[in-house]
């Protein structure tokens, strides 16, 4: 979760670390994807950086010292009923993906676009 938080939203303030994390626990939880975090977050081509060929060790110690606390944080959030409207995808603004005409608009943090089934 740590990684995928770092490696996804990273370089944003703790309500992207979030979101991320709430999408991740989403996914666990439906019916249609695997039901542990390291399925969901290692299955194929889901998210960006599990297979862009960089190094999967975060290279600022700092940072991801950072995201760790938000995580954590986040986590507890999730348990207390923050689901993000039960988002499950999400993309960064530099892409544009065909898959999100056919899903609802849920939100828009910092460099990121939030969706959910209609």
């Amino acid at each position: 979760m740590e990684r995928n938080a770092y490696f996804e939203a990273g370089n944003q303030h703790y309500e992207g670390i979030r979101a991320v994390v709430a999408v991740t626990l989403n996914r666990v939880e439906s019916k249609i994807y695997p039901n542990n975090v390291c399925d969901v977050v290692w299955q194929k081509y889901q998210f960006s950086w599990t297979h862009d060929g960089k190094s999967d060790t975060p290279s600022n110690k700092k940072q991801f010292a950072k995201v760790k606390e938000y995580v954590d944080l986040a986590l507890k959030d999730y348990k207390g009923g923050y689901k993000l409207q039960n988002s499950m995808w999400f993309h960064n603004h530099t892409v544009n993906p065909k898959w999100a005409k056919q899903k609802k608009k849920i939100a828009t943090i910092r460099d990121h676009t939030f969706y959910g089934d209609h």
